[in-house]
């Protein structure tokens, strides 16, 4: 517009009701508010900017509040609610320190908390749909909530509910360091407190001799050990004709822990040692020598009844038990038949077949030469299944 002398007056909204209001036309790139003005008994609504909204809040002439499109509230310390506050669509509520809802709360389509250090619910909670909460410290209810589809508490401490929580569908309580209900809890078709079963049953076995450690799945609620000690070592041969006898076999052991009632949750792992074969006895021209016993194979962990051992097998020193190497034979444990070495009938000096096999006898000589010396006994071995 041109400069002029005779510039058009202002606009001024008319007094009074009329057909054809004067629409203000709000400041751009700036929030809009409708706001309810109260002048002395009348009431006027008005569109205004922050800075107006401010001055105006100054004159306590302002009675409601609404935006014009969405609503955030932003690293609030304390947020307090002693009306009821309705959302048509979504309400966040970021890096809030406390909640404090005195009346109640309803929410259309979705609500999301997130970061929220306590929320404090006196009144009753509906959701029409479903409702998640992430990263809670804690929560506490007073009263009841229903959700009619599904509600998922992920990582949160404590869960107290002093009435009852009903859910319809599903309720997935995963994470919970404690739960205390005080009355009732009920879940019209399924109720999940428990670890997934992802990656179980998994079995584990060990066969190298010596130290081990075993660190089970986090996720199992049950774990087998089976162990199977050292062979016998067999006992020389001598040269006046008379073979040495076979080592024995080694002895299984197997037991099931439970974690929490036979072996404590903060339990991580389980260690212990696979057995050696007992050596085979050494030849003599005279007599002969007896073999060495076999190791054992024990499983431990920290508590009480915590060691589990299979003792290994006898050396062979009687001549009358035969000169094969024994075998240990197999052992079931829930329903798992576990396989042990297969006897040694040939061979000289032979050693006993894994695991826990004997070793073969020393063969016999003839005035004083031509015998051998024991076979030794087989490793031992440990197993383990964690399942749920």
């Amino acid at each position: 517009m041109a400069w002029s002398t005779t510039p058009p007056p202002p606009l001024i909204p008319k007094p009074g009701w009329t057909t054809d209001p004067t629409i203000p036309k709000p400041p751009g790139g700036q929030q809009q508010w409708w706001v309810v003005l109260s002048l002395g008994t009348a009431l006027t609504v008005q569109v205004v900017s922050d800075l107006e909204l401010q001055a105006l809040k100054g004159l306590d002439v302002v009675r409601a509040i609404t935006a014009t499109r969405q609503l955030a509230i932003q690293a609030v310390y304390r947020l307090v609610l002693d009306r009821p506050i309705t959302v048509t669509r979504n309400l966040s509520l970021q890096a809030t320190l406390q909640l404090d809802v005195a009346a109640a709360v309803e929410i259309e389509r979705a609500l999301f908390l997130s970061r929220v250090m306590g929320i404090d619910l006196a009144q009753a909670v509906t959701w029409s749909a479903a409702v998640n909460l992430q990263k809670i410290r804690p929560i506490d209810l007073t009263q009841a909530i229903t959700v009619p589809r599904a509600i998922n508490l992920d990582r949160v401490v404590p869960v107290g509910f002093s009435q009852t929580i009903t859910a319809s569908r599903s309720l997935e309580l995963q994470r919970l360091s404690l739960i205390d209900t005080a009355t009732t809890l009920m879940a019209n078709r399924a109720l999940a407190l428990s670890f997934p079963p992802t990656g179980l049953p998994a079995p584990q076995t060990f066969t190298t001799v010596g130290p081990y450690s075993y660190v089970f799945p986090r996720n199992c609620d049950f774990i087998d050990r089976v162990l199977i000690g050292g062979g016998g070592g067999g006992q020389g041969g001598q040269g006046t004709g008379i073979a040495g006898c076979g080592g024995y076999g080694a002895q299984w052991a197997g037991d099931t822990l439970q974690r929490g009632v036979t072996m404590p949750w903060d339990v991580t792992a389980i260690t212990g040692a696979v057995g050696d074969g007992g050596a085979g006895g050494p030849s003599n021209p005279a007599f002969n020598q007896p073999g060495v016993d076999g190791d054992p194979t024990t499983a431990t962990f920290v508590g009480a009844g915590s060691t589990l051992t299979a003792a290994g097998g006898l050396k062979g020193d009687a001549v009358i038990n035969g000169q094969n190497g024994k075998s240990p034979g197999n052992f079931t444990w829930n329903g798992i038949t576990y396989i042990g070495g297969a006897a040694v009938t040939s061979g000289t000096a032979a050693p006993g077949n894994p695991p826990g096999g004997g070793g073969r006898g020393g063969n016999l000589g003839a005035f004083g030469i031509g015998q051998s010396a024991g076979g030794k006994g087989a490793r031992g071995q440990a197993w383990f299944r964690a399942y749920q």
